[in-house]
């Protein structure tokens, strides 16, 4: 196969986009398309080995899926077993356990799958998954396994010149799914094949079909390609939905580079991007666990470690493409899957020892190592503590990513004269343990739902299920209230207190004639989990308060608004956490002298930290 500079430089520009993303999403908000861009160049090329063998009769099945074993797993293999090592010795039992199930999925390219199963209100935070970008390498490995397949199935019953229509209609069918699929359930679509699977036939429409383009249109379509994928680079965010439409901006940008077939392009075939594409597969790799490694330890807002970061994932991908996989093609294929066979099993073990929590590693048996994975959610977040959350009060069902029909009838029933109704997202649900414990004497009413801000217009901000789980709480919540009239109404959420449309709820409110209502302002909230941080650097019982590059110093703009708008209404009562909280950046952490945090995670409140705020600050508001 003739080498294409070209899309040399196309991978490139896909790698960059991603690696300046990851480490700053703030610099380039849509670098994440990058991806769809690998996906395009991979369609090319599979489309153009498989339909040039079948033209040819000399294309073998066997051989293909040898090919793509040595191409993409002794570098992808290299990885999971520096990390093996590294979580040996740097990583708390509970941590080292999901390493070892997120490396073994790795390596059976399913752990797009897993991702998606993660995808939850609870999950972890994907800044504690060392091995999340291999997603995208398993939604690849799924269609390489299956694309020749169908190929060949077509070929042989209709010949290959219907074959081509036949895989137009896959991609058509993909497409329609991605389209049909993305807004219901986005993390679905997100992670998994049927939703993808066009953008990289897409890639194979560039071989499939004969473009017959001169010199002056080859250098106009290049030009208008790569705009597209700056374009998608700068303009989307991970904010949008995503694959969507939005995404054929990436995808068709990327196609229109690779039809233009342009390999003297300045922008493609320089020397720079030549180099930087031939690592392309290795520095994805290498860059995302410098990423995790950067943001655990709270440095990817200093731009001097972004750098830096951004730097060594290039010199280790470099290092891997030199050493591992410019040397792949000539590596003997049963070894290859032997050592993956010996590596899994490894990692089986390290998943059934709970993350080798045995005496031969320090890190299982130090009390500050294992402090975080106490508060881990697959640890602390049980049924006992779902239970303390109100979970039956929640619309938005974790376990099956599905909006419920109805809550628990106990929520709402009514429990004597007055009461304090709490209404709002799962921050809501954490003070409403702590608001519970220290007013027992008091009739307590929540509908509190994931990811649902109190509303009384229908929800437009989140997506598939979550929506439909929001718009039924927030309409359950406002017909309970009328129901029950309740003294007391405490909203809250987790963060944009100041663009929700406060004044519309609070009218809806007086008009339904409740007595007080509270608007309580964002908790203390940790760029990573807050046991973490006191583990790392604030492990002294005796230090309570503290300040940390780890807060999130966003919040404090949000309840600066609210403070200003709302401090002096006759209609409602904003309570600042942070103003009691906090002085200055330094912020009240602990609870108490057996460093129990005020959050769990990154800032749901513990039933400690809940109590403490519901007895010292929101005691007077609600007993008025």
């Amino acid at each position: 196969m003739e080498f294409r500079k070209d899309i040399n430089g196309l991978r490139a520009i896909a790698i960059l986009g991603v690696l300046v993303f990851h480490f700053n999403h703030t610099l380039l908000p849509g670098g994440f398309a990058g991806v769809d861009v690998f996906f395009v160049i991979s369609g090319f090329l599979m489309t153009k080995i498989i339909f040039s063998g079948c033209e040819k009769e000399t294309f073998s099945l066997t051989k293909f899926y040898a090919a793509r074993c040595r191409r993409i797993i002794p570098a992808l293999l290299t990885l999971c077993v520096v990390l093996l090592i590294f979580g040996w010795f740097y990583l708390a039992p509970n941590d080292y356990r999901l390493l070892s199930l997120h490396s073994g999925t790795s390596l059976l390219f399913i752990s797009n799958i897993i991702y998606w199963n993660e995808a939850s209100y609870f999950a972890v935070d994907s800044f504690s998954k060392w091995l999340l970008h291999t997603w995208s390498l398993s939604v690849e490995w799924q269609f390489y396994l299956i694309y020749p397949l169908i190929v060949i199935f077509a070929r042989n019953i209709f010949g290959l010149a219907k074959a081509r229509s036949i895989v137009m209609c896959v991609l058509f069918v993909s497409f329609s799914l991605c389209l049909v699929l993305s807004p219901r359930w986005p993390s679905m679509s997100f992670y998994l094949i049927p939703t993808r699977a066009w953008e990289m036939i897409i890639g194979g429409v560039a071989y499939l079909y004969n473009f017959s383009l001169s010199q002056k249109q080859k250098k106009y379509t290049e030009l208008a390609g790569l705009l597209l994928i700056v374009l998608s680079y700068t303009l989307f965010s991970n904010k949008d939905t995503w694959p969507s439409m939005l995404t054929t901006v990436p995808v068709l940008g990327a196609l229109m580079v690779i039809i233009a077939n342009n390999n003297n392009s300045f922008f493609t075939s320089n020397y720079f991007f030549q180099k930087i594409g031939s690592a392309s597969y290795s520095i994805y790799l290498w860059h995302w666990p410098i990423v995790v490694l950067l943001y655990t330890n709270s440095m990817l807002n200093d731009y001097r470690y972004v750098i830096s970061g951004m730097l060594a994932s290039l010199v280790a991908g470099f290092f891997s493409y030199m050493i591992i996989e410019n040397k792949s093609k000539s590596f003997n294929l049963k070894y290859i899957l032997s050592c993956v066979a010996l590596v899994i099993a490894l990692f089986s073990s390290v998943w059934v020892t709970y993350g080798a929590d045995v005496s031969a590693r320090s890190l299982a048996q130090d009390k500050k190592a294992v402090y975080p994975t106490i508060y881990s959610p697959d640890k602390y977040f049980t049924q006992s503590m779902k239970d303390s959350f109100l979970e039956k009060c929640n619309f938005y069902d974790a376990v099956t990513n599905k909006a419920k029909e109805y809550i628990d009838h106990s929520c709402v029933e009514k429990k004597g004269i007055g009461g304090v109704f709490v209404w709002g997202d799962s921050h809501a649900q954490a003070l409403g343990q702590g608001i519970r414990s220290v007013f027992k004497d008091l009739p307590f009413y929540q509908v509190a739902s994931s990811s649902c801000k109190p509303g009384i217009i229908p929800d437009t901000e989140t997506k598939g299920e979550v929506t439909i789980s929001c718009d039924r709480s927030n309409k359950e919540a406002l017909s309970s209230i009328a129901n029950l009239h309740p003294d007391i109404v405490i909203m809250a959420q987790r963060a944009h207190h100041d663009l929700n449309d406060y004044d519309a709820i609070i009218q809806k409110l007086k008009e339904i004639r409740v007595k007080k209502i509270i608007i309580v302002g964002p908790i203390t909230q940790y760029d990573i989990a807050l046991p973490a941080v006191i583990a790392a650097r604030h492990w002294n019982k005796s230090e309570r308060m503290f300040a940390d590059v780890a807060l999130n110093r966003d919040f404090f703009q949000t309840d600066a608004k609210m403070q200003k708008k709302y401090n002096n209404s006759e209609n409602v009562e904003y309570i600042s956490l942070l103003n009691k909280l906090c002085k200055g950046d330094i912020c009240l952490a602990k609870v108490d002298d057996n460093n129990t945090p005020i959050v769990w995670d990154y800032g749901h409140m513990t039933p400690e930290g809940s109590a403490y705020v519901s007895k010292m600050i929101l005691k007077s508001a609600i007993n008025e």
